[in-house]
């Protein structure tokens, strides 16, 4: 089936979902007009039924009509700024045939892309727009660049970017419908059913369109330059996941941030052994088959597509880096860089170092604290952990760590209890070498972010841990610790943390006759006040509950803390959470030791879910990730 076949058929779908949606707003009126002339029962059980859901689906085509595609995000790029990259740019459209965008954008992600503001229907274009990610232009070439370019022009050139718009609001009506109909079992499944069909055949569509933008990077670039660029792309996009999630937001959970962000970067890329895995990587994505629902072909199509095109005459590829294309590089990383990593600057060397001393300290503080809920001791430090895993409490500690999952299975959920002892005991023994004195980090791109020196020697922490950790490990692992000056009495302070991480979020619960939405948090529950309203809405509807959700997520927990009537449970002062539910009912009973100037005191904090709210099954996945197994199921309503 041609492109432009589908695209009709995508097109007439969605047109058909207006028309349909329209149906159900009408039949109340329908019905009701029948009722009048001749009155039965089961016309008014008719009006009644399709007039809840005329609301839902008059309410989601509302919303719908009121969105718009978001703004553009990332740091504008004016011609007068960037001559040279802007120069490339009007080069290739011109090359294309395409009109060239109107704003550019420097984006701190691994991608490119282009979108449009029209009007009538997508007849008439208004203002186009140029999405580039800072790292390809750091690690591409000029040849691949443009051929990347190319690519995006594509879509100007093909209009691809004329519908989206419409399908944007489109897409985010059937959304909110089938969000909406929760209560309309029949009807949702009919909305279901046929937002399905859209996406699917929609998504057929865009995979078409990336084809074809393919291959208005060999009409310039060549194939060659098109193929590598595409497999470039893979690279980069795995190393930079990578980078961000290992070295950067660990650092930034301690607000710390490097002095040269894009600079440890490259020293990954240049890392013999990462690049070994990055291959690996490209050929999985070469192998990887289509899915009905994705977006863009996968990578073995895309370069099968590009080998069967004709190749141009008179490619001259420019292999210099795409980075001599950027005015000021310096600042432009500086300023994406903040997007990224926004902490106190320290050189690469010295934030590895602090960043991951951190780490360790927390999982190690962590680690201390599961020895102590499950030896029943306060205070326990490097010693009293070492002796209870000697004493053969480690599987104990390790569930505590862990927590109870029923639906893993048993070999499964071992292997793992164990990888996450070993993992927080490697963290135990680093905090308590390098706060010995004697033990000095120096930062590694291979393997883990940190090796540890005595001297001349390097120390295999992990090497040291045994797999899995038994009792008569034990002195051969106190033995090592003593003679490279660790203190036994070693208890480290959790450090103190800039951001959290989200587990969950627990919909209309009460405490004490208060209503609140909590955000399950690794470092404990914040509770969100909401009346009682709120808490109501949602039997029907899904929606309310997810714009609540939106204008949660979009605040810091700080911001959230400064309004009235919203408080934190920090999870390390919950000893214990008896469990019950029925049906769909629930109620927790947190059992919280606080310390106050008037010494320790101990209070239960009774959380309980009456519906609509946040189901039993996962308010305790939820409570089981934070709290492990200190989670206690009850039979009797606490």
């Amino acid at each position: 089936m041609a492109t432009t076949l589908r695209a009709a058929l995508a097109l007439t779908l969605l047109v058909g979902y207006y028309v349909l949606a329209a149906l159900f707003i009408a039949l109340p009126f329908a019905s009701a007009a029948l009722m009048l002339i001749e009155f039965r029962v089961q016309l008014v059980q008719l009006t009644i039924g399709s007039a809840v859901v005329a609301v839902a689906v008059g309410g989601a085509l509302l919303r719908a009509s009121r969105t718009r595609p978001p703004a553009p995000e990332g740091l504008l790029l004016t011609r007068q700024e960037q001559p040279h990259l802007w120069g490339m740019i009007d080069h290739l459209a011109a090359r294309l045939g395409t009109r060239p965008p109107d704003d550019l954008y420097l984006i701190p992600e691994v991608n490119a892309a282009v979108s449009e503001d029209t009007r009538w229907l997508g007849l008439s274009a208004r203002r186009r727009h140029m999405f580039v990610g800072l790292p390809l232009i750091e690690t591409l070439s000029i040849a691949q660049l443009q051929a990347v370019l190319c690519h995006e022009l594509g879509h100007f050139g093909g209009s691809h970017t004329r519908l989206s718009g419409i399908v944007y609001r489109g897409a985010i009506a059937l959304g909110h419908t089938v969000d909406g109909l929760e209560g309309a079992k029949l009807v949702r499944k009919v909305f279901t059913g046929y937002a399905n069909l859209y996406f699917m055949i929609s998504n057929a569509v865009r995979r078409r369109q990336e084809i074809e933008a393919d291959r208005s990077m060999v009409t310039v670039s060549g194939r060659d330059a098109a193929g590598t660029a595409l497999r470039a792309v893979v690279v980069i996009d795995v190393a930079w996941s990578f980078f961000v999630g290992r070295y950067i937001k660990t650092g930034g959970r301690f607000g710390l941030a490097p002095d040269d962000l894009f600079a440890g970067f490259h020293q990954l890329l240049a890392e013999p052994s990462r690049r070994e895995e990055m291959s690996v990587a490209v050929k999985a994505a070469e192998a990887a088959e289509t899915e009905r629902h994705d977006s863009h072909p996968p990578l073995g199509e895309r370069l099968g597509s590009i080998a069967r095109t004709p190749e141009p005459a008179g490619i001259h590829p420019d292999h210099r880096g795409a980075s001599l294309l950027v005015v000021d590089l310096p600042g432009l990383r500086a300023r994406v860089a903040r997007e990224i990593a926004d902490g106190e600057p320290h050189p690469w060397e010295e934030y590895l170092a602090l960043a991951f001393t951190k780490d360790a300290q927390e999982d190690a503080a962590n680690l201390i604290a599961a020895a102590e809920r499950v030896t029943g001791t306060r205070s326990l430090d490097l010693a009293g952990v070492l002796a209870a895993l000697e004493a053969g409490r480690g599987p104990d500690i390790a569930r505590e760590l862990i927590g109870d999952h029923p639906g893993v299975a048993p070999g499964e959920l071992a292997q793992a209890q164990v990888s996450v002892l070993r993992g927080h005991l490697a963290a135990l023994v680093s905090a308590a070498l390098l706060a010995g004195g004697r033990v000095r980090p120096r930062p590694s791109w291979a393997g883990a972010p940190l090796r540890f020196m005595a001297g001349d020697q390097e120390i295999d922490v992990a090497a040291s841990i045994a797999d899995p950790p038994m009792p008569g490990d034990v002195p051969r692992m106190r033995e090592m610790l003593s003679s490279l000056g660790a203190a036994p009495g070693f208890r480290p302070e959790p450090p103190e943390r800039n951001s959290v991480s989200l587990i969950g979020v627990l919909h209309g619960v009460s405490v004490d006759s208060d209503f609140y939405d909590v955000l399950v948090l690794d470092a404990g529950l914040l509770f969100v006040g909401i009346s009682i309203g709120a808490a109501m809405r949602g039997g029907m509807s899904g929606a309310p509950l997810r714009e609540r959700t939106e204008r949660m997520l979009a605040r810091t927990p700080g911001e959230l803390l400064e309004e009235d009537g919203n408080w934190v449970l920090a999870a390390e002062t919950v000893v214990d959470v008896a469990w019950w539910w029925h049906k769909d009912k629930w109620k927790a009973v947190l059992t919280v030791d606080w310390t106050s100037d008037a010494g320790p005191r101990r209070d239960l904090v009774r959380v309980e879910g009456d519906p609509p709210c946040t189901s039993p099954q996962e308010t305790e996945q939820a409570l089981r990730a934070l709290y492990g197994t200190r989670v206690r199921p009850v039979a009797d309503k606490p």
